[in-house]
């Protein structure tokens, strides 16, 4: 899915006039491992900048 998802991104599927408002991510639930999958996908799929505001989503 992570893959399926980078092409996209790269394909420019993602891409708008407030592109940085987007957050790629993928999670799941019922699992303690929800929140690594989500910052791990949101590193990958969007910019540093992205990445690191979504990051301190529960600061």
């Amino acid at each position: 899915m992570t893959e399926s998802l980078l092409t996209l991104r790269n394909e420019g599927l993602f891409c708008c006039s407030k592109k940085e408002e987007i957050i790629v991510l993928i999670s799941i639930s019922d699992d303690e491992r929800a929140e690594m999958v989500e910052n791990y996908s949101a590193g990958l799929l969007n910019s540093e900048n992205i990445r690191n505001n979504f990051e301190k989503r529960w600061n």
